[in-house]
């Protein structure tokens, strides 16, 4: 009887052998239902399968195969696709894989912080915009938050048909982007919501980006110990939260006052440290395939501006070299008007952030979006003017990325000559001429000497140029115009686009 056991127990490991060797294939969060393929180039289709497996992907007429390496891991490249009906997407292995309403169009990273994150909800006009939302042709996914150590091979979330019930909860500067894009290219469009509110630049880049810069190393090392040692200081809690309640009963039953319980340490998924959200939120996002970027953040770097002129940028051509591109267009939102606490006077952190901001524009296929009018009467951090900068971003990418032929971006300051008792200003994109908003007086301009000392200056469009002067500065040297948190600057071109925030005395260093 006992043979008989072991020879049945036997068999039956031999018979289940194979199906555990053998693993279903299966795709990333980003492979699925109603999602958007890129048109124009080509498409990575990629996931897990079984070592050794062979795999065949089927779609608009394609057929690729490939076989899962050592890892399991496998790929192929769709050749570019053109815009056509919804088809779905065949993944053959020992399993199948349907993935169903697959529509080709192009594809939109909407990344940042909060304000990128602000929901359709949470803007303005959000009833209306909400009622009217349903549209087949623009598809949305929300990428998990999450903060990680390491590089991530998967997200959360799913690919959903934008309608009133989709809408409500996805980024209102996204949705508004991606419907004028949708109605002008009358093209399907796939918005990816990837925003995490109040986080830093370097969250968002990847540790080896990180590592050569500033005191990255250092730094890094330090959070791989915290990490490390969290599972030991999380114990140590717990043992400490037993303790007290012992204590606590005993205080209680002899009288005595209750005692403060012991702190816990703060959740090390909530800590923002660098590369964290490159790890959790960008890199499961790799290889596929998108049209561009847009971007906005910068808030939390509010002080940093040093550090941000160079991370940016490095983040964007990071981005690019693995994953988007070299021409990728990558397209930002420069901060909007809004009054930090304790900075109402002086030196403004915020207008020096905007400057560094800038520095991406050196970068080709970047644009920047000026905001400096978004902000709402309360001049909150998180302005709710989502359709404005949806509508600017949309229309600046349409411009230089589609050759709409009209114009869009904002002026922005070309150079400064010296006349006599004034400083002459040129500008880059002064279409249709330069004016004061509402043909009011120009504010907002400030003039120094060779002292460096700013005094309120008095400002005249002269055709396309700007004459700057005050009485007080008898040898005007330097200007700055909009150089504050909140500014009044009012300078616009014919398209009412505001200009950009600038200083000339940067130029001199």
């Amino acid at each position: 009887m006992l043979l008989l056991t072991i020879r049945f127990c036997l068999l039956t490991a031999l018979l289940l052998l194979p199906a555990a060797a053998k693993a279903d294939v299966k795709l990333p969060a980003l492979l699925g239902d109603h999602m958007v393929l890129q048109r124009g180039r080509s498409v990575p289709v990629w996931g897990k399968a079984a070592p050794g497996e062979k795999v065949v992907v089927k779609f608009a007429g394609q057929t690729l195969n490939a076989v899962a390496d050592g890892k399991g891991d496998w790929s192929v490249k769709l050749a570019p696709l053109v815009v056509g009906e919804p088809q779905d997407l065949q993944v053959i292995a020992g399993n199948r894989v349907t993935v169903r309403n697959v529509v080709v169009g192009d594809v939109w990273l909407c990344a940042g912080q909060s304000n990128m994150g602000l929901t359709v909800a949470q803007a303005n006009n959000a009833k209306q915009t909400i009622a009217a939302a349903n549209n087949s042709s623009i598809r949305l996914f929300r990428v998990g938050r999450l903060i990680a150590s390491e590089p991530s091979q998967d997200t959360r979330g799913s690919w959903s048909v934008c309608s009133s019930k989709s809408v409500a909860d996805f980024s209102a500067a996204g949705y508004y982007f991606g419907r004028k894009i949708n109605q002008a290219l009358k093209v399907p469009v796939g918005l990816i919501d990837c925003s995490f509110g109040g986080t830093p630049i370097d969250a968002w880049v990847s540790r080896p980006v990180l590592e050569p810069l500033f005191n990255y190393r250092k730094e890094l090392a330090k959070w791989d110990k915290i990490v490390a040692d969290y599972p030991q200081v999380k114990r140590a809690y717990v043992e400490k939260l037993v303790d007290w309640r012992e204590q606590e009963r005993a205080a209680k039953a002899a009288g005595r006052p209750p005692t403060p319980p012991p702190q816990a340490p703060p959740a090390l998924a909530m800590m923002g440290r660098p590369a964290s959200l490159f790890n959790g939120m960008i890199a499961p996002l790799v290889p596929f395939a998108v049209r561009g970027v847009i971007w906005n953040q910068g808030e939390a770097d509010i002080g940093l501006a040093p550090k941000y002129r160079v991370l940016f940028p490095a983040m964007i051509s990071d981005w690019r070299k693995r994953w988007l591109g070299g021409d990728c267009p990558f397209y930002f939102v420069q901060l909007h008007n809004f009054v930090l606490p304790g900075q109402q006077s002086g030196r403004s952190h915020l207008a020096e952030l905007r400057e560094a901001q800038t520095a991406a524009l050196g970068l080709s296929h970047t644009g920047m979006i000026v905001a400096l009018d978004m902000g709402g009467s309360d001049l909150s951090i998180h302005y709710t003017n989502k359709q404005g900068v949806g509508d600017r971003l949309a229309e600046a990418v349409l411009s230089a990325e589609f050759g709409s032929g009209k114009a869009a971006c904002s002026p922005t300051f070309d150079s400064a000559t010296v006349e006599s008792d004034k400083i002459c200003l040129r500008f880059k994109h002064a279409d249709g001429g330069l004016a004061g908003k509402g043909g009011q007086v120009l504010n907002g301009f400030a003039v120094a000497g060779p002292d460096g000392r700013f005094t309120a200056a008095n400002a005249v469009v002269n055709a396309d140029t700007v004459m700057v002067s005050s009485p007080s500065v008898p040898r005007p040297t330097f200007v700055r115009y909009a150089w504050a948190d909140n500014p009044n600057g009012n300078l616009v071109n014919g398209l009412g686009l505001p200009a950009a925030p600038f200083r000339t005395d940067n130029l001199a260093r």
